[in-house]
């Protein structure tokens, strides 16, 4: 092998000034003769000089560009006809080949690859072949390598000053995608008072401009409906040249179903980068909305399906870079994690409103004021309205039963100042029969959230005529008992009230009934104080009257009895015995 390096190395300097006395576009004659004289040297049967181009699918294109051949009896062209897979053969080694680690390749064990280098490139590769199992010497491999590259450069047309300039060109690109990632985090962790909406906005647009495309978005799963799953567009950013979205363009949110979901979490559907030429899923609408190229990540928490994050490119149709899908990959993730911490933030703040709101209400209640109860229950009323931007809040109580059914009393109520003319505000006892008290207390009908025309619940027409758009109801059930309901109403808005709004009135609307319940204690155990100093004092005042003023006395405490138990009439039978 040390002879074989020799030769190589004596005669690299007449191969070396040959290649300089070729012209800047040689003939393939000169560029043969080169390659002749290489094939003698290494005694090998041919020589191909394969040039490496990045393909649009951030792999690469290997082409075979020149080649010489000793045709012997025992081989043919068609022999040197090959197809190399460049993922098998390079891919997974390339960062040991742009190293130095690796110098040459065996390939089908009678083949040498030489790779070929130029400031941390990879350009191409000779490709020798043997009639049996060869490897050369480092030395060697790298002294060849070095003829291949003046060969693959001039063959090209390509200099170094260019090559030079291009690596620089990507180097820069790549570290301003880099630095990307530490602006977006630095623009969502400052601590100023932007809403985080807006944060996430200026950190779409740093990301757009970045890559240059002309829409950045993130949708999400934020909801479950009968149909499916509800995705909507929680944060978007498009540049001014953007062209709009086409009529009926789904922009705002779409429905995917689990099929849709169980779909787009199959390895090779979680990540896309293609041009809307080749088809990808759903490739129709958007080429409706002028999308050119695209670059989307489906997003999970843990094994639940939670969102996507992507790039629309209207201007241009390109499959984007490796850097670019890294970037993509990167921000998805930090814009998670920011999501999610924000969402656990603002779960932490609902509970503290929700504290708060509870610590004003049992201060409202229990302050030592001289306020009327049914004043405090108003202000009550009024916090919780004002809370979740209501325009009435109600308590309706069960007040008395009657044939199949029972009678409710509004018993309180508070309206804001926006609230709209309430044609029914007269009305303040309504019936409802044992159907409909057994409806209520089911445990899925305890609460009840619901949009008016949309969701039409069972009262929906009552609603409609007090020009009442969403209603928030939750019923009482107190030792298996129907009592009542406590709710809201909004005459301005068609909306699902939100959870942490549920639990405000919840949490807030029991500490009324708590104190609703207490005053009705109360006012029985007074009661009860009153009858019983009521009956005493009849019982003292017959003790000493005589008796034939006896029956007149009886009368009139019977009658102070009948008053404190709100009776028309007390009967008193005598048992006469003879």
């Amino acid at each position: 092998m040390s002879g074989e390096k020799n030769k190589i190395a004596s005669i690299f300097h007449t191969v070396s000034t040959l290649i300089d006395s070729l012209s800047s576009s040689p003939d393939t004659a000169s560029v043969s003769e080169v390659l002749n004289i290489m094939t003698g040297i290494t005694e090998c049967e041919a020589i191909q000089i394969w040039e490496n181009k990045p393909a649009d699918n951030n792999t690469f294109l290997c082409q075979c560009i020149t080649s010489c051949t000793n045709i012997t009896q025992n081989s043919t062209k068609e022999k040197y006809s090959i197809h190399i897979n460049f993922e098998k053969q390079f891919l997974q080694q390339l960062d040991k080949i742009l190293s130095g680690e690796i110098f040459q390749i065996q390939f089908e064990n009678d083949k040498i690859i030489i790779p070929v280098l130029f400031s941390n490139s990879f350009l191409g590769f000779g490709l020798l072949f043997f009639s049996e199992s060869h490897l050369f010497e480092e030395e060697t491999a790298l002294i060849l390598s070095s003829l291949f590259k003046r060969l693959l450069l001039l063959y090209t047309g390509r200099n170094p000053r260019t090559l030079h300039y291009e690596r620089f060109v990507s180097d820069k690109y790549h570290e301003k995608l880099l630095s990307i990632t530490e602006e977006v985090i630095l623009v969502l962790t400052k601590k100023d008072d932007i809403p985080f909406k807006s944060k996430m906005t200026e950190a779409l647009r740093i990301v757009g401009e970045a890559v240059n495309v002309d829409r950045v978005y993130l949708y999400r799963r934020t909801h479950s409906e009968d149909i499916g799953h509800w995705i909507e567009r929680s944060f978007f950013w498009e540049s001014p040249n953007a062209p709009p979205y086409h009529k009926g363009s789904q922009k705002g949110g779409t429905i995917m179903t689990d099929r849709d979901i169980e779909f787009r979490k199959l390895p090779e559907q979680r990540f896309i980068n293609a041009k809307i030429s080749d088809k990808p899923r759903g490739w129709k609408e958007k080429q409706l909305d002028n999308i050119q190229s695209i670059m989307i990540v489906q997003l999970f928490e843990g094994n639940d399906y939670w969102g996507f994050f992507g790039f629309d490119d209207c201007h241009r149709e390109r499959t984007f870079t490796k850097d670019e899908e890294n970037l993509l990959n990167n921000c998805a993730n930090i814009f998670q994690i920011h999501i999610l911490q924000y969402e656990e933030n603002l779960v932490f703040k609902k509970q503290e409103k929700i504290v708060a709101y509870s610590n004003e209400i049992i201060r409202i209640l229990t302050e030592n004021n001289n306020l009327e109860p049914d004043k405090r229950i108003y202000e009550a009323l009024r916090i919780i309205g004002e809370a979740v931007g209501g325009d009435r809040v109600f308590v309706w109580q069960k007040t008395e039963d009657c044939d199949n059914g029972c009678w409710l009393t509004l018993k309180h109520h508070w309206e804001s100042e926006n609230e709209l003319a309430n044609p029914l505000r007269s009305i303040t006892k309504k019936r409802f029969s044992n159907t409909d008290v057994t409806f209520r207390m089911k445990p899925e009908n305890i609460f009840q959230n619901c949009r008016v025309e949309k969701d039409k619940p069972v009262d929906w027409r009552s609603l409609r005529e007090r020009h009442i758009l969403s209603q928030l109801t939750i019923q009482i059930i107190l030792h298996n008992e129907y009592w009542g309901y406590i709710g809201v109403s909004d005459c301005h808005h068609e909306r699902i009230f939100t959870p942490a709004q549920e639990n405000i009135v919840n949490t807030c609307g029991h500490l009324i009934l708590a104190y609703i319940l207490q005053l009705d204690t109360i006012q029985k155990i007074t009661e009860k104080d009153q009858l019983l100093s009521s009956v005493n004092e009849a019982s003292r005042e017959l003790a000493e009257v005589s008796a034939e003023k006896f029956s007149d006395r009886l009368n009139i405490g019977l009658g102070i009895v009948g008053k404190q138990l709100g009776i028309d009439r007390i009967h008193l039978w005598k048992i006469n015995w003879q």
